[in-house]
């Protein structure tokens, strides 16, 4: 008989070897950690803010360019001038705000695609007809049309455009450049802060 186990029974080997197994964490370890986890946010956060502010640029961009091309595409399909233009909210007229499209972008009016029979500057008369209404619905979002942009965007029959210019559309930290051309072409860029389009 072995003289450590007087008794015959089998001891566990970290009973013999004075192991004690503790379960769950100590104070240290979760003072640790919890730095850990904080410091690695503290990273993260920043990042976390400009992924929204992407976001919110991305959703505002393809809106715009949704608008546009369904208004390009109804100009040539129907034959005659189709118009997009921003609206502001219970503004009670039908009217195309001038360089109001900071202000469609934040608002439930948002933007009209429309067929401009009557032609007068962009405005909604009869016998003009809407053929959609977009809600961007983005606030805080800047948005800076070029001179020929400010009012609003026409194209032609032919599919060209009436106006060519840029739309700068910016958050502290996000920028994209739609661009316009006179084929009515567009063109979607990533931009900077302190550049113009």
């Amino acid at each position: 008989m072995n003289p450590l186990h007087s008794s015959g029974k089998h001891r566990p080997a970290s009973v013999r070897l004075g192991i004690c197994h503790n379960r769950g964490v100590t104070l240290i370890e979760l003072i640790v950690t919890l730095s850990i986890l904080a410091i690695v946010l503290a990273m993260a956060l920043p990042s976390f803010g400009q992924l929204v502010a992407e976001h919110k640029i991305k959703t505002v961009s393809q809106t715009l360019v949704s608008a546009l091309y369904l208004a390009r595409s109804e100009a040539i399909k129907r034959g005659h001038e189709v118009s997009v233009c921003p609206l502001a909210a219970g503004n009670g007229t039908r009217a195309c705000l001038n360089n109001g499209w900071q202000a469609a972008m934040g608002n439930e009016a948002g933007l009209w695609v429309f067929d401009d029979l009557s032609r007068p500057l962009l405005q909604l008369e009869d016998p003009d007809q809407l053929i959609r209404q977009l809600a961007p619905g983005r606030a805080g979002v800047s948005i800076t049309a070029s001179a020929g942009l400010q009012t609003g965007i026409s194209y032609l029959a032919d599919g060209s455009a009436k106006q060519a210019g840029t739309l700068k559309i910016a958050l502290p930290g996000a920028v994209r450049c739609l661009k316009l051309a006179a084929n009515g072409r567009l063109t979607l860029q990533t931009g900077k802060d302190d550049a113009p389009c």
